[in-house]
């Protein structure tokens, strides 16, 4: 199904939920707790506890020339919530996940960049999943009068995935995952920001080959935003 299918579908899903509330009480859908009038989908309680897992410092040195801004440790009732969203298609899920990170933290940094790029899925990967989480996630978060998107790059092999591999796994499984879909004057982006955008950092492997091919563009800086990463990364 395709993404703005599901969307749609899980959007008249939550309308018809409201209407089953005047006789069935919801739950929460990451405990299961009955939600009073004023919850939506998610529990206060729920929402609470993510604080527990907020960083105190959302921007942190990738390496020498990238820079990291994410906003929660990937772990607990964070790993549910994205779980819910990115695996299970509870796309409502990560719109609140995303509402709350918005609530907590300014996003003022983002007028730093030029571009923004939503990790791409292969076309099979997205006929599977039926949307790309990352570009959901690029939806809530970029004002699009603001920042342009980079379309130029796709996602030519269709691997295993990421999650279930160890770092030295995930760089020989990413290799030559990306391209560029035509031939770009590099002038175009010389000296321009762009900023990736997807929904967990955990090596860092798919954003650095990202990054390796989109050098010869001339970017002038290349950052990567993600809803959460591991602890001690």
């Amino acid at each position: 199904m395709p993404g703005k299918d599901r969307e749609r579908l899980y959007l008249a899903e939550r309308y018809f939920q409201s209407f089953l509330n005047f006789i069935f009480p919801s739950k929460c859908k990451i405990c299961g707790k009955t939600l009073y009038k004023d919850e939506v989908l998610v529990c206060k309680d729920c929402e609470e506890k993510l604080n527990f897992y907020r960083f105190r410092e959302i921007k942190r040195a990738l390496d020498s020339e990238s820079i990291l801004y994410s906003f929660l440790f990937f772990e607990n009732i964070v790993k549910d919530f994205i779980h819910l969203f990115k695996y299970y298609g509870y796309i409502p899920v990560g719109r609140k996940l995303v509402e709350f990170l918005k609530e907590k933290y300014s996003l003022d940094f983002l007028s730093d960049y030029n571009y923004y790029l939503p990790v791409p899925l292969h076309k099979k990967k997205l006929r599977e999943r039926g949307f790309n989480q990352a570009e959901l996630i690029s939806n809530w978060v970029v004002e699009k009068d603001k920042i342009e998107k980079f379309s130029f790059l796709e996602r030519k092999k269709y691997g295993i995935s990421q999650a279930s591999l160890s770092r030295q796994e995930r760089i020989k499984n990413i290799k030559g995952s990306f391209g560029l879909k035509k031939e770009i004057k590099n002038s175009v982006f010389k000296d321009k920001n762009l900023l990736i955008i997807d929904d967990i950092l955990t090596t860092g492997a798919t954003f650095f080959e990202i990054r390796k091919v989109l050098t010869p563009l001339g970017f002038q800086k290349v950052d990567i935003l993600t809803l959460s990463t591991p602890r001690g990364l």
